[in-house]
């Protein structure tokens, strides 16, 4: 536990940029041989795997990474840039390995700061046998991301929401999806989301930047075959215009599982030669084949298999139409359930929307969620990319308040128009309200919980590290203000926004006059032409922010569900589980809680 002078010194130094700068000098050195020394690396008595090609270790607390063989980390996704790495885990064991790098993503890509794609290899660059490393519970994997959080002041909010997530599903009696769905062939450890924990990274032995060493996307971890054509696994936009709208754009996501597949795009051939189609390239997605097509091959096992594919992506596609015949038929609440449910995990889906509410995972509902299926016919969901969680933009620009973004219509009311959310809310909001509540009694849901692991996780980097850090990338958008052109006036919400045009330097705004401009609203001061709103955009965070924002959003949650906390003093007496009674007493008097309501003996409610 770091001390109250050390915990104060951070949290000063992360509120303003020029407290930042003001620590450059004070470094005592940026090497990765003085970070080493003062972490505990002995060359005399580490241990040292580096001949060893399976690797397995303790999740370490906070790890320490140098890159050598190259001048540059890489830009693209299709460099592949041939370097060493050396680890460190900070507890007296070490490798180093090749590996081969290119970076990793979609929006974060415009960030200077980069994800980082790393797989290891043994004896030489991309071929022959890689390397099998394990951490902690974590599934064995040959490849691994680095990544960046540049837009997050914490640098790994998103692996705390992973965790959130993780206590909001630990009660279940199977609380990971193949669990539900009865994978035998499912390794124990597949936990079907990303974890991650804290990581130096140095290049060329001087300090790159803080990193969330992360678990990739594999069908390993999703507990799934890579050849089994029930196990799909979909990945990128899936949103009503990709799919859920009963019509494919096959290239907004990627078919992640199964291996093997085949698109309609031909091979180039010499003239003569017989037609044959491509294997599919999920980097560069398009249609798969069916056997209605022409060179389809019922002797070729991957198109038997992409067939297979193809039939159960579509079927999910008319899962919508299917189930709103079934709503407007029906009305039905008992025939919509098993309808609904022979076609989605509900257990899963409420989960996710609980997780999405607490989080403000505003961001999760047509990119940035996984979904899966090991028959080919009920779909899983499981979160990806929990960068904009807790009120943070994926631009890292602006810091939405825990108001914002409710989904069941508190006060910005936003619900994605999909069959699995819709549908959902329109036949079980009484059980997305019953699990939280749930969640809350459980201490599983706790504002202070939370708090906690933030703290947690500003520890285990250390305040050397968020000096470095941001000494090292002074641009990063969560440690700088926002600057308002004087011509201009910055809203401070977001209702209508979409009612408003965009801005534009060729139109003339007069005093009054309102656009959008950088997923804000502004309204002009004056009368003016070619000037843009704002000179620069930023959002300085801190913890004692995202303190705030958590403790307000969880109190509004509780307001919107009608969840009431008992007083400390309260103890219970008395439960009667046929009806949901419970007596208690407090300041020696008796009071009865049904429902989560308090009522005097008299039966007035008292709160």
């Amino acid at each position: 536990m770091i001390s109250v002078i050390m915990a104060n010194r951070m949290l000063r130094f992360l509120l303003t940029i020029a407290y930042i700068v003001s620590f450059t000098s004070t470094f005592a050195d940026d090497t990765f041989q003085y970070v080493l020394g003062i972490h505990g690396y002995d060359p005399a008595t580490v241990t040292d795997l580096t001949t060893s090609s399976k690797i397995k270790l303790p999740e370490p607390y906070c790890a320490y990474v140098n890159i050598t063989g190259i001048n540059n980390m890489p830009t693209t996704k299709t460099q592949n840039l041939h370097a060493w790495l050396e680890f460190y885990d900070g507890e007296g064991s070490c490798f180093k390995k090749r590996v081969t790098l290119n970076t990793q993503g979609n929006s974060s890509l415009q960030f200077i700061k980069k994800n980082i794609s790393v797989k290891f290899y043994e004896e030489a660059w991309d071929e022959g046998e890689t390397t099998d490393i394990a951490f902690g519970n974590w599934i064995k994997q040959d490849a691994f991301h680095l990544k960046a959080y540049y837009n997050d002041f914490f640098r790994g909010c998103g692996k705390i929401a992973y965790d959130i997530y993780d206590d909001i599903t630990s009660d279940r009696e199977k609380p990971l999806p193949w669990q539900r769905a009865e994978v035998a062939t499912a390794s124990g450890k597949a936990m079907c989301h990303p974890n991650g924990f804290p990581c130096y990274v140095y290049l060329n032995d001087k300090f790159y930047g803080l990193f969330v060493w992360s678990l990739k996307k594999s069908h390993k971890n999703m507990g799934q075959e890579k050849d089994n054509p029930l196990h799909i696994h979909i990945d990128g936009t899936i949103s009503d215009n990709a799919l859920f709208d009963g019509s494919i754009d096959w290239s907004k996501f990627d078919v992640r599982t199964p291996n093997g597949l085949y698109c309609t795009k031909l091979e180039t051939k010499q003239p003569g030669d017989m037609p044959s189609y491509k294997l599919y390239d999920g980097d560069h997605p398009t249609e798969l084949i069916d056997d209605s097509m022409p060179y389809y091959d019922p002797n070729n096992e991957g198109h038997v298999l992409t067939n297979q594919v193809k039939r159960s992506l579509v079927s999910f596609s008319n899962y919508y139409a299917e189930l709103k015949k079934v709503d407007e038929e029906h009305q039905d609440a008992g025939k919509f359930w098993t309808e609904y449910s022979r076609r989605y995990d509900i257990q899963g889906l409420i989960d996710y929307w609980v997780h999405s509410l607490v989080t403000n995972n505003y961001d999760g509902f047509w990119k940035n969620w996984q979904w899966f299926t090991y028959d080919g016919v009920k779909w899983f969901i499981e979160p990806y990319d929990l960068d904009a969680t807790f009120g943070l933009h994926a631009s890292g620009n602006l810091i939405f308040p825990p108001e914002w973004h409710n989904h069941l219509g508190v006060r910005y009311n936003q619900i994605p128009a999909n069959a699995s959310q819709t549908l959902l809310l329109k036949y079980f909001p009484n059980e997305v309200k019953e699990r939280y509540i749930e969640l809350r009694e459980k201490g599983l849901i706790d504002a202070q919980r939370y708090i906690s692991y933030f703290r947690a996780w500003m520890e285990r980097i250390g305040t050397l590290g968020y000096e470095l850090e941001y000494a090292k990338w002074p641009e990063s958008p969560c440690i700088r203000e926002t600057i308002v052109n004087p011509q201009w006036k910055m809203e401070d919400n977001w209702e209508n926004i979409n009612t408003y045009p965009a801005y534009s330097p060729t139109v003339t705004y007069h005093a009054g006059s309102k656009c959008t401009i950088a997923n804000r609203i502004w309204t002009a001061t004056v009368t003016t032409t070619g000037v843009q709103p704002y000179q620069q955009l930023g959002q300085i965070d801190s913890l004692e922010r995202i303190e705030e924002w958590i403790r307000k959003r969880i109190s509004l949650l509780d307001e919107l569900f009608g969840y009431n906390p008992e007083p400390d003093d309260i103890k219970g007496l008395v439960s009667d589980e046929q009806t949901g009674i419970r007596k208690v007493m407090q300041n020696n008097r008796l009071y009865i809680i049904r429902n989560n309501e308090v009522f005097s003996v008299d039966g007035k409610r008292t709160r």
